[in-house]
């Protein structure tokens, strides 16, 4: 599914975690919360509230603030969450799995697959299948290699050009990294 289209219209996402991507970055929080406001969504914690909305705020957002904003964002998210701690990389990344499954209910959400884990090469392959940008989710997974990745980590993720990306209408993004 392209990004910004839910799969299905009966899926919610926790609105602790639109409250954690709403002040992930300090600085434009407000405006944020404008953008989810003006799409129907008030967010409270504990409340579940439908994706499509989210993502048509996070559309906006992209569109008024721009790329880098949603990036920061999902960078911001990682470190915003204190889940249980991850041994390594690789565990966080298939951590990402699940922690996307516990926020989201209702219907089919798409999902994020570690296809390749490379530790001597200091390289990973993750596709997603989620409707979430590709800007907000390279941010996420920017954030996991610098939070899980060794001490010396310099994260690069990027975007396999190779493939189809949701942002071109694909159902899926495949993204690389580096550290």
């Amino acid at each position: 599914m392209a990004q910004f289209q839910s799969y299905d219209t009966s899926v919610e996402v926790l609105g602790d975690t639109i409250l954690a991507m709403i002040h992930a970055v300090p600085v434009g929080w407000e405006i944020r919360l404008d953008f989810f406001r003006m799409n129907g969504i008030d967010p409270r914690e504990g409340q579940w509230y439908p994706q499509q909305p989210c993502l048509n705020a996070m559309r906006a957002i992209l569109e008024q603030i721009g790329e880098y904003n949603l990036f920061l964002v999902g960078k911001g998210l990682v470190h915003a969450h204190e889940g249980k701690s991850c041994k390594g990389l690789r565990q966080a990344i298939n951590a990402l799995k699940t922690f996307y499954h516990q926020v989201h209910r209702g219907g089919e959400t798409g999902t994020y697959t570690l296809e390749i884990f490379d530790e001597k090469q200091r390289a990973a392959m993750v596709v997603s299948t989620t409707p979430y940008p590709d800007a907000f989710e390279r941010g996420i997974l920017a954030a996991l290699v610098r939070k899980y990745g060794p001490e010396d980590a310099l994260e690069q993720v990027l975007i396999d050009r190779s493939k189809p990306c949701k942002r071109e209408g694909a159902d899926s993004t495949t993204f690389i990294l580096y550290w």
